[in-house]
Parts: structure tokens; sequence; C-alpha cells
């Protein structure tokens, strides 16, 4: 896996609408603690995922939701960004709604706003301040492309974190999950590097040093 020394090469300001959903709050915060970018959010983002997370699966426990945010704080201590108020009054074109996204990102740069929401953030408003804009799916791909032996290794390691006792869902399974969630290219970088065998159904089966 990645070397503790390797400095970040990225820094990703996580927007609500990726830790929102399960599959795409995984893999970040997996790649994230393997370092091959750093994972920033701030308290409003936080509030943002849970609370629309209780709002449209009810059947979720409140606390449940809260135990997760607070091991994902707890796995990334310093994750949190804080003092970005004061340069939500400097963005007069991006969307309102997303001013604070756009704030935090700010506070952390040079960063990147990783979201789906990409037309509410004004890129040549956020380029002077060593912010761009990307979704999930192209950030992840630059990673793999970037880093390929240790992406998909900190994949597996994903992965490994959502397989059940009963061997669901297997490597196949998986990929298409993360193409369900919107990680469409992401997926299929990781498919054309995946051995050729008929199936992998864990993550230590799968050779990661011999990716090209």
């Amino acid at each position: 896996m990645t070397s503790g020394l390797r400095p970040s090469p990225e820094t990703a300001l996580v927007d609500a609408n990726v830790f929102y959903s399960q599959h795409q709050r995984n893999v970040f915060m997996t790649l994230g603690s393997e370092r091959l970018f750093t994972v920033r959010w701030t308290d409003r983002i936080e509030r943002e995922w849970l609370d629309a997370l209780a709002r449209n699966r009810p059947h979720l426990l409140v606390d449940q939701l809260r135990r997760t945010a607070q091991m994902m704080r707890d796995a990334m201590p310093d994750a949190l960004v804080g003092g970005y108020e004061k340069y939500e009054a400097l963005l007069t074109k991006t969307d309102p709604k997303d001013r604070h996204v756009a704030a935090g990102a700010i506070a952390c740069a040079p960063s990147t706003v990783v979201t789906w929401n990409i037309k509410h953030f004004a890129a040549d408003e956020l380029a002077p301040r060593n912010v761009t804009v990307s979704d999930p799916d192209a950030f992840l791909c630059r990673t793999f492309e970037r880093e390929p032996v240790d992406t998909f290794a900190a994949t597996a390691k994903s992965f490994s974190f959502l397989k059940r006792p009963d061997g669901r869902p297997n490597w196949a399974d998986y990929l298409d999950i993360l193409a369900r969630n919107g990680l469409e290219d992401f997926a299929a970088l990781l498919k054309a590097r995946t051995p050729k065998e008929d199936s992998v159904d864990d993550a230590d089966d799968i050779p990661t040093a011999d990716v090209k």
C-alpha cells in the first residue's frame, strides 16, 4: 500500500452530495486514509449529508448516522475545516446554497471541490483563489491515472469493508455498485486492470503489485 511518508498530491473538499452515498463515502474515506489525497469537509457539510439521510431514509437510526460521522472525524482528525465563513461574502457568482462549500475549499486551498453540483460553482471566481471543481468520478479517475497501483489496492480495501460474511458482493458486483453510484469511469478503470480469472471473491485475492 501507500507509504506514510509520501505527501498527499491533492486536497479534496468533499461536498455533502458525495458523502450522502455510502459507497462514495467509503471510497473517498479509504483512499484518503491511504494518503492518495487529503479529504477535508466542514461542519456544515457534515450536517447537510447527515440531515439529508435522516430525512430521506428514515429507517436509518440518527444515532447510527452520528456514530458514522464521529468515526470519520476520528479517522481523519485534521479533516474538519474551520474559519471558512469569512470567505462566503467574497463569492458572488457561486450559487448561494453552495457558497459555504466553496468557502471551505478556499480555507484549505489549494484544493478541489468534489461535488456532483459542478454548475453551482463559478470556476472563474474560484480559480484565482487556488480552487478547482471536479465531479467525484473524474477526480477518482485522475487519482487512478496518477497512482494506479495504490489506487487499485486502496479500492480493494474499501471493497473488503463492504463484503459480508456470506461472500457477497464479490469484486465484480462491487464494481457494478460503484458504477451505479455514479463512478462509471472509475469502475471501468478498475475493471480493465482486474485479473482475468473467472471471479475475484476476496480483496486479498486481488493482486495489486503488478497493476500497470
